[in-house]
């Protein structure tokens, strides 16, 4: 397609023109194939689209109950407190759950490795694979799982050789070893729960902002989206409140076991130390925090 064309086919697609009139408006300029290359070009863009997760198309989930964690990080999470998780949902009633992101570790595969890989990319896959059915199997309900920027990494891996569509291919090999109807695996980072009550939703976010005071970034997302925030990513523990005092700000810790994180132990940092925790929606309302403290006390008694 030449540049000309190209232009044309932008303007079409970004203006929603009619072939025909699209066809008229440049019919002096005598562009050959013009409406076929048209046509072949805007499907192509309607069905990329349709497959791009994006902030504004956000999956949701309409219920009042629900189990959010996240950042297991396998091989490197920590079964006892998946466990224990999991415990205090089916003694709350709870039925089903959310990782929001960072189910894999998938350290083998970033390009900042300055160690030699313990384990191979299939074990890992692997690993993940387990820890997922393990927690769905506990729970009665559906375990949904996020994909956030550890989980995707196999699609930048993917991209450095001859795979046309990395990030479908890598959907359909998640999907082929999580075969079971009681996990639900999405391309997406970010989700919305909507409390069939009326209550106010929560987004469920592994945001790319990262702040070394938590919950900071919960906060400024709240005030943005005007809803709760739940969010990932920082591996710290935090509830609070945006500067209305509407809505809750949760940083949700982590699920893994830092000592198996090795660059945690190559250099000093200022960064906070990182702290275990999830949390629990039950009939729209956020339940007291469940963190890994010695001098904290969990409402359920750990098992």
């Amino acid at each position: 397609m030449t540049r000309k064309l190209k232009a044309f086919v932008c303007e079409y697609c970004g203006k929603d023109y009619q072939r025909r009139e699209l066809q008229s408006k440049f019919c002096s300029q005598k562009c050959k194939g013009l409406g076929s290359s048209l046509d072949a070009y805007k499907r192509r863009i309607e069905q990329e689209e349709s497959r791009i997760p994006r902030a504004d198309n956000l999956p949701e989930f309409h219920q009042n109950d629900l189990l959010v964690f996240s950042d297991p990080h396998s091989p490197r999470h920590c079964a006892k407190w998946l466990n224990y998780m999991c415990d205090v949902a089916n003694q709350l009633g709870i039925r089903d759950g959310c990782c929001v992101g960072d189910l894999w570790d998938w350290t083998e595969l970033t390009d900042f490795l300055r160690f030699a890989p313990r384990i191979t990319p299939m074990e890992s896959l692997k690993s993940g694979v387990e820890v997922a059915m393990a927690i769905a199997g506990q729970l009665k309900g559906t375990l949904y799982i996020l994909a956030a920027n550890h989980d995707i990494r196999p699609i930048k891996a993917f991209t450095k050789g001859k795979i046309d569509d990395p990030a479908e291919f890598y959907l359909e090999m998640i999907h082929k070893f999580l075969s079971s109807d009681k996990v639900d695996f999405k391309l997406h980072t970010n989700a919305m729960l909507r409390p069939t009550n009326g209550l106010t939703p929560y987004l469920l976010c592994h945001p790319d902002t990262y702040s070394q005071v938590s919950p900071q970034v919960e906060r400024r997302l709240a005030s943005k989206y005007h809803c709760h925030v739940l969010g990932a990513h920082g591996h710290q523990y935090a509830v609070g409140l945006d500067r209305s005092g509407k809505f809750f700000c949760v940083q949700l810790g982590h699920a893994s076991q830092e000592e198996k994180h090795e660059y945690l132990h190559e250099k000093i940092t200022t960064h906070p130390r990182w702290m275990r925790g999830f949390v629990i929606i039950k009939d729209g309302l956020l339940y007291p925090p469940f963190m890994d403290h010695p001098q904290w006390k969990n409402i359920c008694a750990k098992s």
